[in-house]
C-alpha cells in the first residue's frame, strides 16, 4: 500500500540517517502543523508540541510502521491524532481539579 518513498523514508529511518529524520520534518511538519492547529484553535503553542511529539515518535516507532497495511502519511496522523486526544485529555482532566487541591 504504501509507495517507494515511503519505504525508503522507514528504512533511512531505521538506519538512523540523518537526512531521513531530515525528510521527515520537511515533508510531514508544515502538514501535521496544519492539521494540529485546526484541533487548537488560537492555541499555537499547543500545535506545534504536537507535531513535534508526533515527529519524534514517528522517527522513535518507526518499526511499528507496515507499508502492507497503510501509507505512512496515515500512519504518521494515527500517531497525530492520539497525541492531540492525550492533550485533550490532559487539560480536561486539569479543568476538573478543584482549586487549591
Amino acid at each position: 500500500m504504501a509507495d517507494d518513498a515511503d519505504v525508503a523514508l522507514r528504512r533511512g529511518l531505521l538506519e538512523m540517517a540523518p537526512r531521513a529524520a531530515c525528510e521527515l520534518c520537511e515533508r510531514f511538519g508544515p502538514k501535521l502543523l496544519a492539521f494540529a492547529a485546526s484541533r487548537f484553535p488560537g492555541d499555537q503553542q499547543s500545535a506545534e508540541d504536537v507535531m513535534v511529539q508526533s515527529l519524534a515518535n514517528a522517527a522513535r516507532n518507526v518499526r511499528g510502521f507496515d507499508p502492507r497495511k497503510s501509507t505512512f502519511a496515515a500512519w504518521l496522523y494515527g500517531i497525530a491524532r492520539r497525541q492531540i486526544r492525550d492533550e485533550l485529555r490532559t487539560r480536561t482532566r486539569l479543568k476538573s481539579v478543584p482549586a487549591g487541591v
